[in-house]
């Protein structure tokens, strides 16, 4: 069941908002929510629908302090969320590229990020590795000498959009506050549309894989195998 794009801002509307009232997200990120609720509410009841967050204006945590003694802050970017209905069975989701970095204050030089992303592929082309991937590194577009230099492993991992990423996010950084939240009826309603969204057809692959005699549930999943 794909949401309406009225539906999806809703869902980022109350996570966001929950973040800000908790103190875990810092205020700064106001602006990234506005932006984007107004990106998706512009399409209105479309089931088709896209956002990005930039990473310079994206979500940003509450400032945190490493065991060295450096302060940094969690930041959630989009390059590009695209969803679709697609073919029947399929992912119904063109493009799927949300990163994490962690953005430290005053050492400048270091770069810690993630991207749970989707392989690239079109009729041609397939890139190698599992069609939902885990991956560290990315560019650093002001100085592309910090570049990560291995483009791989990519690790096999669930869908994972905005709404998903910053639960993941506040559980891992900020887990009083989030055992908190876990508890609330409208968080975990608004985080189980992301969800039903992102998960079922991954869950139907799992299962699939379970019942038949050969191969395995990564081979499955691999891009190669899994473009429909």
């Amino acid at each position: 069941m794909i949401p309406e794009a009225r539906e999806m801002a809703t869902a980022i509307g109350v996570v966001v908002d929950k973040l800000l009232q908790a103190n875990i997200l810092d205020a700064e990120s106001y602006g990234a929510r506005e932006r984007l609720l107004a990106q998706l509410r512009s399409l209105g009841r479309a089931r088709e629908w896209r956002y990005t967050v930039d990473r310079t204006n994206g979500f940003v945590f509450q400032r945190l302090t490493d065991n060295h003694g450096d302060v940094y802050s969690p930041v959630v970017s989009v390059a590009g969320i695209d969803v679709n209905p697609g073919a029947e069975g399929a992912p119904p989701v063109r493009r799927l590229d949300v990163s994490l970095e962690l953005r430290y204050a005053y050492a400048v030089d270091r770069t810690v990020r993630w991207h749970f992303d989707q392989a690239n592929c079109d009729d041609t082309s397939v890139q190698p590795g599992p069609r939902f991937h885990l991956q560290y590194g990315g560019h650093v577009h002001q100085d592309r000498t910090r570049d990560a230099r291995l483009s791989i492993p990519r690790w096999s991992h669930p869908p994972m959009d905005l709404v998903l990423l910053l639960e993941v996010v506040t559980a891992n950084f900020f887990e009083e506050k989030w055992l908190d939240l876990r508890d609330d009826i409208e968080w975990c309603r608004q985080i189980r549309v992301a969800q039903t969204l992102y998960f079922t057809h991954y869950h139907a692959k799992l299962q699939q894989s379970l019942v038949v005699s050969q191969g395995t549930f990564l081979g499955s999943v691999w891009a190669d195998s899994w473009r429909g």
